[in-house]
């Protein structure tokens, strides 16, 4: 692709090295814009250097040099992020506790390269990390540009969040988050569900809506399985990967665990994942593991950048979290042919369908401890789940096909084409 067909997409962040499901997907649309032929400048509000340049390198390995052009810097706190707060030459004149913050960030050549960024910007895609006043420094700094906000989440989920972050910042309403949607030109979503449940609570809003099924990294993915197991043999493994938060369910499936672990002994379970700031939580399953004497059956290996070698060797999977879009390590053990039980959750369930996980109620530890049971006798059971959830990922969230979905929305946006490449039965488009 030459250089007079090439466009430009921009993708915000809010920082990187948390570990977190919205990181790694905006990663994948890097990957996926450059892999087209495009360019692609990537921002960051909170970040290191040397987290910059991991980026990078890592964005590099997989589309190659003969992609689009990648440029990753800083914002350089140009924008108002619920992480981190923009600063103005204002401040230096008029806030003194804040002086040498608004200087040194003011007079930063890595600032006006941003802001040279966002002037230039075709389409702008960002996640809930913008502030309210965050959104208007993005629609001032690019006026001629689309904006995209990726919504990874449940709606209500994502709007009980915004409005606890907005009440601390500026005393928000639910009003005044439907005029914050309304800055955005599209919304796409990872879930035809919560696609459907954004347009039932916002029906008077007219911005466009789009379904684009995140993938995985298949190469980095398929790596690991071919790496020694990190566990003991003779073992049958069941692993859960994500931050330690009560949105996640680790307590609901340790004591589920604990029901079946002597009717099974030879079982083993392990969390992967690291913590929110309010660790309470992650202390509640730490102390329920040595009040149950699990701590020669339970692993707890904290955030691991290898995160999915444990599910690449995994017997069973397991992912009662609610409120997710649709998670990587459910993707990830989809394009594995690992068996998953899942919560009831309509994110990850619209993206397997009713053949390719074993769903549960997180909230009923019988009915989990049940499932567990189940799958750890029945080996045709495990079999079929795994292959349904591989037909799944194949037919809905293929690197090809995500790759090619990204590069239609980007033209649906353009142009106003109105039909994205999907699986056929989808609706992939609303017009606002």
């Amino acid at each position: 692709m030459n250089r007079a067909t090439r466009r430009s997409q921009t993708i915000v962040f809010s920082r990187l090295g948390t570990g977190g499901g919205a990181e790694g997907t905006l990663t994948d649309w890097a990957k996926a814009v450059l892999q087209n032929g495009h360019d692609c400048d990537v921002l960051i509000g909170k970040s290191t250097v040397w987290q910059r340049i991991r980026l990078g390198r890592e964005i590099r390995r997989f589309v190659g040099r003969t992609a689009g052009q990648l440029a990753v810097g800083s914002l350089c706190r140009s924008l108002d992020l619920w992480v981190s707060p923009s600063v103005a030459l204002g401040d230096f004149f008029f806030e003194a506790r804040h002086r040498l913050t608004a200087l040194r960030f003011v007079l930063d050549p890595r600032r006006f390269r941003a802001r040279k960024i966002l002037q230039r910007a075709e389409t702008v895609l960002v996640g809930n990390v913008l502030t309210p006043r965050g959104l208007k420094e993005l629609r001032v700094a690019c006026k001629s540009a689309s904006l995209v906000l990726h919504h990874n989440g449940s709606p209500t989920g994502f709007s009980e969040d915004w409005l606890r972050r907005a009440s601390d910042r500026v005393g928000s309403r639910l009003g005044d988050q439907q005029t914050y949607f309304e800055v955005f030109s599209w919304v796409v979503f990872q879930s035809a569900t919560h696609r459907e449940a954004f347009d039932e609570m916002y029906p008077g809003t007219r911005q466009d809506t789009a379904l684009v099924w995140p993938s995985a990294d298949e190469p980095k993915v398929a790596g690991y399985a071919a790496t020694s197991s990190p566990f003991h043999s003779g073992t049958f493994n069941l692993v859960a990967v994500g931050k330690f938060q009560a949105a996640k369910n680790q307590l609901q499936t340790l004591k589920a665990f604990l029901a079946i672990s002597q009717k099974y002994p030879s079982t083993h379970l392990t969390l992967v994942g690291g913590s929110i700031s309010d660790r309470r939580y992650l202390s509640e399953c730490v102390d329920f593991i040595t009040r149950n004497d699990l701590s020669n059956r339970v692993s707890l290996v904290g955030f691991r950048v290898d995160a999915t070698r444990y599910l690449a060797h995994a017997d069973l999977g397991v992912h009662l979290a609610v409120g997710d879009g649709v998670s990587r390590a459910v993707r990830e053990a989809a394009f594995l042919k690992k068996p998953m039980i899942i919560a009831s959750d309509p994110g990850n369930r619209s993206f397997l369908g009713p053949e390719a996980a074993v769903v549960v109620d997180p909230s009923n530890v019988d009915q989990v401890a049940e499932a567990f049971s189940v799958m750890v006798d029945s080996a045709e059971r495990r079999n079929q789940v795994a292959t349904a959830a591989y037909r799944a990922y194949s037919s809905k969230a293929s690197w090809p096909l995500f790759a090619s979905n990204v590069q239609t929305f980007f033209e649906t946006v353009d142009s106003g084409a109105a039909v994205l490449r999907q699986a056929p039965s989808s609706a992939n488009v609303r017009r606002g």
